[in-house]
């Protein structure tokens, strides 16, 4: 009796250990990664997951160049459409019951500074919207926007008031973006040389700073479980590069032959389409990201590029054109009205233009895919 009590003894003392080892191992793995929690039921702060650029050998991939052979493009997801339109088509928002929203136009009678205008079509009543900036997102019923401060809020125009505010502090729209679950947004902190990634719930109460780096973040996509991000060294602000984060195994990668030439508006990554990013670098160029192949879509570098079903739009300062299987076609739209582009829109078949003609007038025009004007939106023009 004696002995099988001790047998007993010595197989929970043997199990105790066994657990205890295993918590060990995952502790210690916990804290080599520095993993942040992503527990929706938990508010806690967490340290985020830290990645030294300049002190550490980190992943460089080479991408391969090739030639061109043959382009088609995919229906966009619903949030790989928005993410698009944000940043080739923030100029101008839809809204329901005829309501638009014109972003950054410079309002009749002053030198600035730039306004947001809400357009009642069904009414023909133009008015300003004084707490905004610049408009963000509109997601079904809920627009979101930089107010004077750089903090984007939002508001229900139902109700005509604006809720609680999610207090990012950031005056650049290139570094959010808008998931089905969270926002993810960067804030840079110039002192320590650091930029920080957070993401937030759509209510505002799970915060989280995810990733650190010291680096300045330009802009950020995420695409199939991988954050893309456009950066530069706080010390040599002219060199804008290519990095990916795996936000599963959270680990990155730098494409050390990608450097990246903003567009005009200021964006490094232009869109996302069928397994291709698109961004200028010596001429329009799009990467294969499941290959690493870079191809050169367009000789010269552009302002911005969008997607319909079947074909990308893109535009130069004074041209609009589109490839599809059959190649490059130059669209020709608003000849003799406009002196540049500044911006296209795709809202299901339709498109939208923004254009500009002189220093003080701007234009949104409804277009079909050869170029003729369905509907001229509104213009405004700043001087007296």
């Amino acid at each position: 009796m004696k002995k099988v009590i001790f047998i007993i003894m010595l197989i929970n003392v043997f199990c105790l250990c066994v657990g205890c080892g295993i918590q060990n191992e995952a502790g210690e793995q916990e804290d080599e990664n520095i993993i942040t929690s992503d527990s929706e039921n938990s508010n806690e702060s967490t340290e985020p997951v830290s990645f030294r650029m300049k002190d550490s050998k980190q992943n460089m991939i080479i991408a391969t160049k090739k030639e061109l052979t043959e382009f088609t493009v995919e229906k966009d997801d619903e949030f790989t459409r928005i993410n698009n339109n944000s940043i080739n088509g923030s100029f101008f928002h839809p809204y329901k019951d005829g309501y638009f929203y014109a972003v950054d136009f410079l309002e009749k009678g002053t030198d600035g500074p730039n306004a947001v205008m809400c357009y009642d079509n069904g009414k023909g009543k133009l008015t300003k919207q004084k707490e905004m900036l610049g408009i963000v997102q509109v997601l079904d019923d809920t627009i979101y926007y930089l107010d004077e401060n750089g903090h984007l809020k939002r508001k229900r125009n139902e109700e005509d008031i604006v809720l609680d505010s999610l207090d990012l502090d950031t005056g650049n729209w290139s570094t959010l973006f808008f998931t089905e679950d969270y926002i993810y947004f960067v804030e840079e902190d110039e002192e320590s040389e650091k930029s920080y990634i957070y993401k937030v719930d759509y209510e505002g109460k799970e915060r989280q700073k995810i990733y650190e780096f010291d680096i300045n973040i330009d802009q950020i996509y995420i695409y199939k479980n991988k954050l893309w991000f456009a950066f530069y060294e706080f010390d040599d602000v002219d060199k804008n590069r290519l990095g990916v984060l795996d936000l599963v195994e959270n680990t990155i990668n730098v494409y050390k032959n990608i450097h990246i030439d903003n567009d005009t508006t200021g964006n490094s990554i232009l869109a996302v389409n069928n397994g291709y990013i698109y961004l200028n670098s010596s001429g329009l160029k799009r990467l294969d990201v499941q290959n690493n192949l870079l191809e050169k879509v367009y000789k010269k570098n552009v302002g911005g590029v969008n997607f319909t079903e079947d074909c990308m739009l893109f535009f130069t300062e004074k041209n609009l054109f589109r490839i599809n299987s059959d190649g490059v076609k130059n669209i020709r739209t608003l000849t003799g009205k406009t002196e540049g582009f500044g911006g296209i829109r795709v809202e299901k078949d339709k498109l939208y233009i923004y254009s500009y003609a002189g220093a003080f007038y701007d234009n949104i025009s409804q277009i079909d895919i050869e170029g003729n004007i369905i509907k001229e939106i509104k213009g405004w023009q700043s001087a007296n």
